[in-house]
C-alpha cells in the first residue's frame, strides 16, 4: 500500500488484513489488554462497576473498556451534565426551528 494513502484507508486495509485490533475481546484477551489475570480482571470489573461486556455475549468491547480506563484514570474530560433550558431559551430554540423549516 502506498505511503500517501489516507489514515482511514490504511486503517481499512489493516482491518481487512487482520492486523488491526478487534473490538470483541474474550475475557482472557480483555484481561491481557489490562495487564491482569482473568480472575483479577473479573474481580476488578465488579469492584469498579465497569460495564464493558457486549450485551448478549461473553465478549468485551475494546473501545468501551479503553473509555472506562481513561475515565477511571482521569484521562478523559468529565462529562458535562445536560442542563435544562430556561423558558426563554426553549422559546428561542422553537422559534429558530420554525424559521428554519419555513425556508
Amino acid at each position: 500500500m502506498s505511503e500517501q494513502a489516507s489514515a482511514e484507508r490504511r486503517a481499512h486495509y489493516e482491518r481487512i488484513a487482520g492486523k488491526a485490533p478487534k473490538r470483541g475481546l474474550t475475557a482472557h484477551e480483555a484481561a491481557e489488554h489490562c495487564g491482569m489475570s482473568v480472575s483479577g480482571f473479573q474481580s476488578w470489573l465488579k469492584r469498579t462497576g465497569v460495564q464493558c461486556r457486549i450485551p448478549g455475549s461473553t465478549r468485551y468491547d475494546l473501545k468501551k473498556l479503553d473509555a472506562e480506563l481513561d475515565r477511571l484514570t482521569g484521562l478523559s474530560a468529565p462529562a458535562v451534565p445536560e442542563r435544562e433550558l430556561t423558558p426563554y431559551e426553549a422559546w428561542k430554540a422553537k422559534r429558530d426551528a420554525s424559521a428554519a423549516q419555513a425556508r
